[in-house]
């Protein structure tokens, strides 16, 4: 029993552990923008959400949810930029169709459609960890639930080891 409770706490303690370290992970996501219906004749709500906020390492993914083809193109005043775009022009955002693009560094990222220039998004990307309290985690938190965690499997099994000794429990079965 003791040899189980031995082994199995640190185990325990790290099935608790991982779930937290793979969190790191979440900060990246898929962030979705819909191209809205009838959006050829609008201006800053043919994309929703418009701004799109997200985070370095993040992915916007825009769907054409128009009935007629669009493009996604980085850009203003109809000028690209080529930072992105989902169109050389050969092939269009068709309806349904989908366009991602993963932002690597912070900044403010105009959009626009090449067929309807009049079509205005942008992508306001931030830092992962900003310091501003906004949707931001201080990255030193995991190490320090991990340190509590491991810390606390080894109380409990230096305590087990303690009471069984002074209930006169043997290793032996």
């Amino acid at each position: 029993m003791k040899i189980a409770l031995s082994i199995g706490l640190p185990i325990v303690g790290a099935a608790m552990i991982l779930p937290m370290l793979t969190f790191i992970q979440v900060f990246a996501t898929n962030i979705p923008v819909i191209i809205t219906l009838g959006s050829q004749s609008k201006t800053t709500d043919a994309f929703s959400p418009n701004p799109v906020n997200a985070k370095v390492g993040d992915t916007v993914t825009w769907t054409n949810k128009d009935s007629t083809p669009h493009t996604v193109t980085s850009g203003s005043n109809a000028t690209p930029d080529g930072r992105f775009d989902s169109s050389d022009f050969r092939q269009l955002l068709i309806p349904e169709g989908t366009f991602s693009h993963t932002f690597e560094e912070a900044g403010e990222y105009p959009y626009y459609c090449g067929l309807h220039p009049n079509m205005l998004g942008t992508v306001l990307v931030t830092a992962k960890f900003s310091g501003n309290g906004e949707n931001s985690m201080n990255p030193i938190i995991f190490p320090v639930i991990a340190a509590a965690i491991l810390a606390a499997s080894i109380a409990a099994i230096i305590g087990y080891n303690k009471l069984t000794k002074k209930a006169g429990f043997s290793d032996r079965a």
